[in-house]
């Protein structure tokens, strides 16, 4: 198995706080790519929420001004722009607005435009990460802080050979395994296009092998996915995917 996730360098049209990570997925059948924008907004000025209104379409401009809440307006705001430079990267395509991310019944992100790609969105209170992918493909992005207090009704669903895979694994320790194992399962969940709206049981983990960087976990009941996930920053970052592709870096 190869490394899924490496350093990641700053985003190719050198927008600071931005990092871009592009991942190859090679099959005979399906080559592809994907694409992971993350997004650093830590101290965003005025001047930064400009710049990234300019990359939103004007439907996508329509449904942010009637947005009332300050949390809210910044993550679907930082959520959207990242998802536009992921698929500029992702596509070659020059110009944001031949995109609008629409949103489905579930309110999962749907990519309408020129190219068949597909989004996945996730975001924390300081990053937002978006990745770009073949519509052929099957992926799910999610990420969270480190230390975030997982709620109970989560917490509760862990089972002991999950607390087991997670005590033995040197990249997880008790500070961080609730918020990595949230980022898995809701990964898997927006990979196979539920959300979080099934029981969380569902999701449980069958396996987790450290890699060289990040970590790889397999899953008891959807043994056609994995998911790669991360340390970066402050941030765990964890990518579901099907298996039946070999992904290089």
């Amino acid at each position: 198995m190869d490394s899924f996730f490496n350093t990641f360098p700053p985003y190719q049209r050198d927008i600071p706080g931005v990092f871009q990570l592009d991942i190859v997925r090679n099959n005979a059948r399906f080559p592809s790519l994907a694409t992971l924008i993350l997004i650093n907004s830590t101290g965003w000025t005025p001047v930064e929420y400009e710049q990234a209104k300019t990359f939103l379409s004007p439907p996508e401009l329509s449904y942010l001004a009637n947005l009332q809440f300050p949390k809210r307006l910044h993550s679907y705001l930082t959520g959207r722009y990242a998802a536009k430079l992921a698929l500029l990267a992702q596509t070659g395509r020059r110009d944001p607005h031949e995109f609008w991310v629409d949103r489905s019944e579930f309110n999962a992100p749907i990519v309408r435009g020129p190219a068949q790609t597909n989004i996945s969105i996730s975001h924390t209170e300081t990053w937002a990460a978006a990745l770009a992918f073949d519509c052929r493909s099957h992926m799910g992005l999610d990420i969270e802080t480190t230390d975030r207090v997982i709620p109970d009704p989560f917490t509760r669903t862990i089972s002991g050979r999950e607390l087991e895979l997670c005590q033995n694994c040197i990249a997880i320790d008790n500070t961080n395994q609730n918020s990595y194992l949230w980022t898995v399962k809701e990964s898997i969940s927006k990979a196979i296009n539920t959300g979080l709206t099934v029981p969380f049981h569902i999701f449980e983990i069958s396996q987790i092998l450290v890699q060289n960087p990040g970590i790889y976990a397999r899953f008891k009941n959807f043994s056609q996915y994995g998911c790669h996930s991360t340390a970066f920053d402050t941030i765990w970052i964890s990518v579901s995917t099907s298996i039946h592709r070999q992904i290089t870096q």
